[in-house]
């Protein structure tokens, strides 16, 4: 595959999903351990979530033992798929 440089708010999110691979992870979680305390429900912040999720996404596109799932109204979940 491709390299790439991912942005530290990229790396945060992604460790937190692939420390807790296979589980789900609240965003609020998400939120307070990448932005603080403060932000979690943050109208913008949420938004921004949203924004670095997707472009995580389109990274691992072409990789198809990778998926980032989203469990609506509970958190994000980082999923290996083995055929």
């Amino acid at each position: 595959g491709e390299k790439r440089l991912l942005t530290t708010f990229e790396c945060k999110i992604l460790y937190l999903l692939a420390k807790n691979k296979g589980e789900v992870v609240k965003r609020e979680t998400i939120e307070c351990q990448c932005w603080g305390e403060d932000k979690v429900h943050d109208f913008f912040v949420s938004r921004s979530l949203d924004v670095f999720i997707n472009k995580l996404r389109n990274y691992f596109k072409n990789d198809q033992t990778v998926e980032i799932k989203t469990l609506r109204n509970v958190g994000l979940m980082l999923k290996e798929k083995i055929d």
